[in-house]
């Protein structure tokens, strides 16, 4: 593990105020099985995104440690903000869309690093 991995991220979404009232009145539905009268409004792509990394968490996952070049690094960066995707599933995609699309020749004859 290195240094890197220990910095505290930024949280994927920001956290919704409640007042102390709000709080307490959730507290005492959820105590009493109902539902909450605070519903929290998602689109539609905000479900489909949820139960796509649903499905893709209910699959075996192996931890990996491999090295990425600094430039690397800032692309995935990038790519990971501006998509709202995680860097491990970006990664899980790219390799997907590769080994879809790539023959072995191509990826031999990269000239990335």
């Amino acid at each position: 593990m290195s240094l890197c991995s220990l910095r505290k991220s930024q949280p994927s979404v920001k956290p919704v105020r409640l007042s102390v009232d709000d709080f307490i009145d959730q507290a005492t539905d959820y105590a009493q099985g109902r539902r909450s009268t605070f519903a929290i409004v998602r689109t539609e792509s905000q479900v489909a995104e949820t139960n796509a990394a649903n499905s893709a968490l209910s699959t075996t996952m192996k931890h990996a440690t491999f090295s990425l070049s600094e430039t690397a690094i800032d692309h995935l960066n990038v790519l990971s903000s501006r998509t709202g995707v995680s860097k491990s599933r970006l990664l899980r995609i790219l390799i997907d869309e590769q080994i879809k699309q790539a023959s072995d020749h191509t990826i031999e004859n990269s000239k990335v690093t």
